[in-house]
């Protein structure tokens, strides 16, 4: 990769990791389902003015709602409303290993849906990523607190990314990925509305400056922005060499939430922790032969 690529990865990782912290804030004065609606529907605005301002059109995202509305409920809807409500009992650095657990569901439904063999490297990497799950788990569940409801939403989360990633992802990359954004989002957006709006009182809110500015983070950087980065990084650098962003993440967030939230993390984090991005490097076919290659040399 080129050192504009390079840079382009850091800054994504960055806006995503920000957005653990950015969603931990807004906790203090926004329900889960609510947080998740203003979220989408702030940025699928946003982004729908950009392709606008841009020349392109909204008529094709309509022409293609059934597509959206299924990518839209598996790919933002349903994982951005289970991280915020997972959030209420773990904390951000937590939720962000939980979500690096994605590619190892996009591996099994991918073999289930006879696109992938899972074998040898891959199957070691799904095996390893289970036990990375459980040993965050494990502390959770002897302690019988609610952290565990917490750690399996989010688990439920990356699985629901990864249905999405292996059904879905070739079908919709066809089409212009602005035009791709803006149509999850908005759609997202009409499918979470009746559920704040039934489950949560959106109306009794009152926001603080501190949850306000930190929607507005999730909303426009970590989202919006994180969007249009992650389609021009990816016509640059390739899906491979993107994915690495995976492992910047919980980097990014654990130590946001160390120094901004004073979050603490005891030994069975960092386990599990390392169990999981280690057992990334597995999955990828790629950065496994680039990783054996480098142990080679040494």
């Amino acid at each position: 990769m080129s050192a504009r690529d390079w840079l382009m990865l850091v800054g994504l990782s960055l806006l995503w990791g920000m957005s653990f912290m950015f969603m931990e804030v807004a906790l203090e004065s926004l329900e889960p389902i609510t947080l998740a609606t203003l979220r989408v529907g702030g940025a699928g605005i946003f982004l729908a003015l950009v392709l606008k301002m841009r020349g392109g059109k909204l008529r094709p995202i309509l022409s293609r709602w059934k597509l959206y509305l299924i990518t839209a409920a598996l790919g933002s809807a349903l994982p951005w409303a289970l991280f915020p409500w997972g959030q209420q009992f773990i904390n951000s650095g937590m939720a962000s290993i939980l979500n690096s657990t994605t590619p190892f569901f996009t591996v099994i439904f991918a073999s289930m849906a006879g696109d992938e063999k899972m074998r040898g490297g891959r199957l070691l990497g799904v095996l390893l990523g289970a036990t990375g799950v459980a040993v965050l788990l494990g502390p959770e569940n002897e302690n019988g607190g609610d952290a565990a409801k917490g750690i399996w939403a989010c688990v439920a989360a990356a699985a629901s990314y990864g249905v999405m990633y292996a059904f879905y992802r070739r079908r919709v990359s066809a089409f212009p990925a602005l035009e791709n954004a803006a149509g999850q989002l908005l759609f997202a957006t009409l499918l979470l509305i009746p559920f704040a709006a039934v489950l949560e009182n959106p109306m009794a809110t009152t926001m603080t400056a501190r949850a306000g500015f930190s929607l507005a983070g999730l909303t426009l950087l970590s989202t919006a922005a994180a969007y249009m980065l992650l389609f021009r990084l990816l016509a640059s650098a390739g899906g491979t060499n993107t994915s690495l962003v995976t492992f910047l993440i919980p980097l990014n967030a654990t130590l946001l939430g160390a120094l901004v939230l004073g979050e603490r993390f005891g030994a069975s984090f960092f386990a599990g922790a390392g169990i999981i991005l280690t057992a990334l490097i597995f999955v990828d076919d790629k950065l496994r032969g680039k990783a054996l290659a480098a142990l080679r040399r040494r």
